[in-house]
């Protein structure tokens, strides 16, 4: 198995634009959550004028976040996201179509990165922190995020996932396809990386202790249940160890003055 998802997002990103939408996952809340906690963040660090990079910004969804406050340049590698951001028609953005590896941006053009639901799909991981460094001011602020290896559903599915994939080999093969565009990454390996990549380590936080999933396509915990538990979930991830089972990482960082 070859992971190569830069090809696949560049060769099919007329099928991926019609089964990328957050907004319409069960998970969107809990996206909400994450990326309203990064604006208070930055809301506290930033000005209206100061300039913020959406990378791999996908359709937009935070982008439309962030333009609400600052001025916005989003990026994506596919064209079909950029053109459906164009649609938009949002004042305060400006789009441009780039690889993250290899940023058409001077040195310290942004006042502050954000990059959401997209470390998943980078090869390099150490040549984009690089590329976000060189494009960031000094003092600039960098929030992204990861899906946590480490989480308690994504361990409870991968569980299941590895017994059902023996019995059903149509179901095998689906899973090996996803494997090839999508990892889960480590909090810890990402910290390590942060740091060797001369960024400031600031502090991280989580999500998704309790969410909506399904198994085998098979709803287990639906959205409307989910709803039922949300307060229990924003109450367990404040408890230290207890948090760091939830199913999103995200990590604070800035850039050395």
């Amino acid at each position: 198995m070859i992971y190569d998802p830069k090809t696949y997002f560049l060769s099919q990103q007329h099928k991926v634009i019609k089964w990328w939408n957050p907004e319409q996952s069960p998970t969107s809340a809990i996206y909400k959550d994450g990326l309203l906690s990064a604006i208070n963040i930055l809301c506290k660090k930033l000005s209206k004028e100061d300039l913020v990079l959406d990378a791999a910004c996908g359709k937009g969804r935070v982008t439309i976040e962030l333009s609400k406050t600052f001025r916005v340049i989003a990026c994506d590698i596919s064209k079909e996201m950029i053109t459906f951001i164009n649609s938009l028609t949002l004042p305060k953005v400006t789009t441009v179509l780039a690889d993250v590896d290899n940023l058409p941006f001077s040195e310290n053009t942004f006042d502050a990165i954000v990059c959401f639901e997209a470390f998943v799909h980078f090869l390099d991981i150490d040549k984009t922190l690089h590329e976000f460094y060189r494009v960031l001011k000094p003092n600039g602020m960098f929030i992204f995020n990861i899906d946590n290896s480490y989480g308690a559903i994504r361990i409870l599915k991968e569980s299941i996932n590895f017994f059902a994939c023996i019995f059903d080999d149509e179901y095998r093969k689906e899973r090996v396809a996803r494997k090839e565009i999508y990892r889960t990454l480590s909090p810890l390996y990402i910290k390590k990386k942060i740091i060797a990549s001369n960024f400031i380590y600031i502090k991280k936080y989580y999500t998704g202790l309790i969410l909506p999933f399904s198994l085998k396509h098979t709803v287990i915990l639906p959205e409307k249940l989910y709803s039922i538990f949300s307060p229990l979930d924003k109450m367990l991830l404040k408890i230290p160890f207890i948090c760091s089972l939830g199913t999103y990482a995200f990590f604070v960082c800035k850039k050395p003055l």
